[in-house]
């Protein structure tokens, strides 16, 4: 089990790189290229190694993805928006203005590690323009409450 106060954020955006029942699958070669001379590695993590890595780092992770809209989230209540796939220093002035407020409930912590490392958005996200107040949330309170691990 977590022990929540043990780690300082939950990932909710992380992509299992390596299936553990499939082969390899050949048909983004584009995008192991880039993979490999961006990482000047090819070699991708398996589940094993992502969950080590993690635990390493007293973070925790989950390996699906919520991505939506702020105006559905603004509506639906069991909406919640990750925010992986960019460093937060690119995040629009409306994104962070909506974390700050109406949503500060609904923003997740999401890194699409391996491509963005859980170090280098959290650096990011420090500067970004997050309300102290907002932060906790957006990195761990607000997966709690999604995920139920509160009891």
């Amino acid at each position: 089990m977590i022990d929540i106060q043990k780690i300082t954020a939950i990932d909710v955006h992380t992509h299992a790189e390596v299936s553990c029942c499939q082969p390899h699958d050949d048909y983004r070669s584009e995008f192991d290229v880039a993979f490999a001379k961006y990482f000047k590695s090819d070699k991708r993590p398996t589940i094993q190694e992502t969950a080590d890595f993690y635990r390493d780092s007293n973070l925790a992770f989950v390996m699906f993805t919520v991505d939506s809209e702020h105006n559905v989230a603004m509506h639906k209540p069991n909406v919640y928006i990750d925010l992986s796939g960019w460093s937060p220093k690119y995040f629009p002035k409306q994104l962070i203005q909506y974390a700050n407020t109406m949503l500060k409930n609904r923003m997740l912590f999401g890194t699409d590690f391996p491509l963005i490392t859980p170090e280098r958005w959290m650096k990011d996200f420090e500067d970004a323009g997050f309300k102290e107040e907002v932060k906790p949330l957006i990195l761990k309170e607000n997966a709690i409450k999604m995920l139920g691990l509160n009891g």
